[in-house]
C-alpha cells in the first residue's frame, strides 16, 4: 500500500467505536485522520480545516448525511464539488440515495468492508 503523506481525512459518523477503529488502521497506513461524531463538531471542522477526503456515515445525529453534504456543498467555501467524499452505510443505498451519490460524484463503500477494501478505495481516490 503506497503511503500518501499529508493527505488529511475527516471521518463523520455516529458510530464512534467502529470509525475510531477504521480511522486507526487508515492512520497506520500513513494518512492523517480526524473524527467528528456529531453534527456540531462535523460542521465546525468542515468550516475551519482543509481536508482531502471526507467520509460520511449514513447518519450523523439522526440526520441523513446527504442532507449534510447538500448543506455544506451549497456553500462552495465549505466543501467544493471537487473535494472527494466517501459515503458509507451497512447496505447498498436504495435507488434515490444511489442517484444522489452518482449525481454528486460521491464514492460508496459498505462500512463493514475489510480494512484492505477501505485502504484500496482510498488509494484509488488519491491517484
Amino acid at each position: 500500500m503506497n503511503k500518501m503523506p499529508n493527505k488529511k481525512i475527516l471521518m463523520l459518523s455516529h458510530d464512534k467505536e467502529l470509525f475510531s477503529c477504521l480511522g486507526a488502521y487508515i492512520g497506520w497506513a500513513g494518512y492523517n485522520v480526524e473524527y467528528a461524531f456529531n453534527i456540531h463538531d462535523g460542521l465546525s471542522k468542515i468550516k475551519s480545516e482543509t481536508y482531502d477526503l471526507f467520509v460520511f456515515d449514513e447518519f450523523l445525529d439522526n440526520t441523513p448525511s446527504e442532507e449534510l453534504i447538500d448543506k455544506t456543498r451549497s456553500d462552495t467555501s465549505v466543501i467544493s464539488h471537487n473535494k472527494e467524499i466517501i459515503f458509507t452505510s451497512y447496505e447498498f443505498p436504495e435507488k434515490d440515495k444511489y442517484n444522489f451519490l452518482k449525481k454528486e460524484n460521491i464514492h460508496f463503500i459498505n462500512k463493514y468492508e475489510s480494512i484492505d477494501a477501505w485502504l484500496k478505495k482510498i488509494e484509488i481516490i488519491f491517484r
